[in-house]
């Protein structure tokens, strides 16, 4: 991949950026299952089936709720001061990686 020209540290920023934004999103995505499994669970269900099914889906969301709490307290202990990018060389560096993910991105 051509050198967009941004440091390692702005570099180790960007991803750092995504990661936050990847554990804040799977986050809300994981709130939302388990609103809705506990809501299902609190009323009497007679299909114990569906009750499992339900406790395994709640349990799932609970354990990658837990996972994802632990990987932000890790990304929060080797945060510091963020380093300053042009848009410039942001943009072109986003852009390389974008056309890794979706190589139909526009040049």
């Amino acid at each position: 991949m051509e050198d967009p020209g941004i440091s390692a540290a702005e570099e180790a920023h960007l991803w750092r950026f995504v990661a936050e934004r990847a554990i804040h999103d799977l986050n809300n995505q994981l709130g939302g299952i388990l609103s809705i499994t506990q809501a299902h669970l609190a009323r009497p269900i007679e299909d114990s089936e569906l009750r499992d099914s339900l406790e395994l889906i709640n349990g799932g969301a609970r354990a990658g709720r837990d996972l994802l709490l632990a990987m932000a307290e890790v990304l929060a202990a080797g945060g510091g001061a963020p380093d300053v990018i042009s848009l410039e060389n942001l943009l072109a560096y986003l852009h390389g990686n974008l056309k890794l993910f979706y190589p139909g991105a526009p040049s």
